[in-house]
């Protein structure tokens, strides 16, 4: 699998978006992203989750991989706040 990071920064804004929710947690499954498979969305949760990025807990099982998560870390915002900026955007890209 490839590392997209066009998926990481989207994955991110969802979060951003959907997290200051306190009340509960989302699964990695209730993430859409036009453009990506379900599969794909999990995979680079995963690689957030291992990066310190997003808060997770694990739900998988020996046949499928599974989280819930519940909210981004720091690193996660400051992430957010680099790409945020058009000049740090074009230069990620």
């Amino acid at each position: 699998m490839i590392l997209d990071k066009d998926l990481i920064r989207s994955i991110l804004l969802w979060c951003e978006d959907k997290l200051p929710d306190k009340t509960r947690g989302y699964k990695a499954s209730e993430i859409k992203i036009p453009g990506y498979k379900s599969e794909q969305i999990i995979d680079h949760l995963a690689f957030l989750a291992e990066g310190g990025y997003l808060i997770v807990q694990d739900f998988s099982t020996d046949d499928k991989t599974n989280y819930l998560i519940y909210r981004l870390s720091y690193y996660g915002y400051q992430y957010l706040e680099a790409i945020k900026s058009n000049t740090v955007e074009k230069n990620t890209k």
